[in-house]
């Protein structure tokens, strides 16, 4: 469900800016696959990848070109995820760079014949990498808040049972 609420996102920026700029459901995908060490059910696992190539059916006007950049991504973090055992962060940012930049490379460099400007890609980047900061951040919940000792920086003296004699 939360993939059709960031493929509705996705549409909606790209009304709103007339170009697409935000690929949140690609950013959700990356970061499900990441954080998660198997999809929780596999029906929510498929439904996002069914966004994610109905938003890159919209984008290109042809169907499943996105999976030619997302296997790059996928091999990076098959090969990534074992040296960065808790870099969540450095593996997400460095899988979702990848992609844009095989994105340029691959599409609009040789397919197209029309590359795009670095700014372009930039600024891209630097869009979803927010928005992916913000998914991956909301994916893990609690756990990303410090501890309430930790935050006071003292401890709380207790009776011991010797004492209490």
């Amino acid at each position: 469900m939360i993939a059709i609420i960031f493929l509705f996102i996705d549409f909606l920026c790209a009304a709103l800016f007339q170009e697409w700029l935000v690929y949140s459901t690609l950013a959700y995908l990356i970061a499900s696959i990441i954080t998660l060490r198997q999809p929780e059910k596999k029906a929510t696992f498929w439904i996002t990848v069914n966004a994610f190539l109905l938003l890159d059916f919209a984008i290109y006007g042809r169907f499943g070109l996105g999976l030619i950049y997302f296997l790059f991504v996928l091999f990076a973090i098959r090969v990534l995820k074992t040296a960065l055992l808790k870099g969540d962060k450095a593996l997400f940012f460095a899988c979702l760079t990848l992609y844009f930049v095989m994105e340029n490379a691959l599409w609009f460099n040789l397919l197209m014949y029309q590359p795009q400007p670095f700014l372009v890609t930039t600024i891209k980047i630097f869009i979803n990498l927010v928005v992916g900061y913000v998914t991956l951040w909301g994916m893990q919940g609690n756990r990303s808040l410090r501890p309430v000792s930790v935050i006071r920086g003292r401890k709380v003296w207790t009776p011991s049972r010797k004492d209490a004699s």
